[in-house]
Order: C-alpha cells, then structure tokens, then sequence
C-alpha cells in the first residue's frame, strides 16, 4: 500500500508546460479584451464630452443671435452676427444662401412658404451653424431668427 501512494504522489507533482501555456493564453484573452473595452470606453467618452461641449456652444451662439436686434438683409444679400467667444480649438461656421461655408454667424432670407433662400428679407432668416473642433464637423444646427 506504501508503495502505491508513494507511486501515486510521486507522479503528479505539478502542472505540465502545456497546462501553463494555456493558462496563460487564456488570461492574455481575457486582459486584451478588457483593455480593449477600456480604450473603447475612453474613446467614446472623448467623442461624448467633444459633441457635448459642440452641442452646448452651438446654443448658446443660436440664443446669443435671438438676442440681438433683427437686422434686415439687403436684396439678394445676408446679415452678419455677432460671433460669441469660443474655447480653444473649436470654430463656429456658418452656410451662406449658395451652401458655402463662412466663418461667423450668417442670417440668410428665408421663405417659409417655399422652404428655400428668398431674395428679399420678409422678417425670417434661417441660420445654420456648423461647429468644428480641430478641424473636424462635430455638429450642425439649423434655426430661424424672425423679426417681431
């Protein structure tokens, strides 16, 4: 009986090189996954935080021209607003009546009726800003300024 419990302790001493590798590899799985996910999160934390502070700068630009004093456009032209301070990196655009983009804030004529850029001022102006930090579009808005 000795000599088969020695036999039988004797034999499993330890765990095999293989057994180790593929403990290893399956803990190298499960830490790349969770690094991956945790870049993932960073990422998007970063695109959240970037399209929030867009987001938040682009209305106050919208209310900051609703505030202003209607000023009405000449024929066939467009109105410049005043262009509120902006953070370190970011840039407010805006489209002209030919869907160029222009730095600032442009009011162009609108018809309401027909949906599209008029000639004449008749008291509304469509404003579309474009928000860009780095050089990249983070958020557009559209919205009207009208003359009461």
């Amino acid at each position: 009986m000795r000599k088969l419990l020695k036999g039988l302790m004797t034999k499993e001493r330890g765990f095999s090189l293989v057994e180790v590798l593929v403990g290893l590899t399956i803990i190298a799985v499960v830490v790349a996954a969770f690094l991956l996910a945790i870049s993932t999160a960073y990422k998007a934390n970063i695109v959240a935080d970037e399209r929030t502070k867009a987001d938040n700068l682009a209305r106050t630009q919208i209310e900051s021209v609703k505030a202003q004093a209607y000023i009405t456009a000449a024929t066939n032209g467009e109105v410049v607003y005043t262009t509120i301070a902006v953070p370190t990196g970011y840039q407010i655009l805006s489209l002209d009546r030919a869907g160029a983009t222009i730095a600032g804030v442009i009011g162009v004529p609108w018809d309401s009726i027909s949906g599209a850029a008029t000639s004449t001022d008749n008291g509304i102006q469509k404003i579309t800003l474009i928000i860009k930090h780095n050089g990249n579009e983070v958020l557009r808005l559209e919205d009207f300024k009208v003359d009461r």
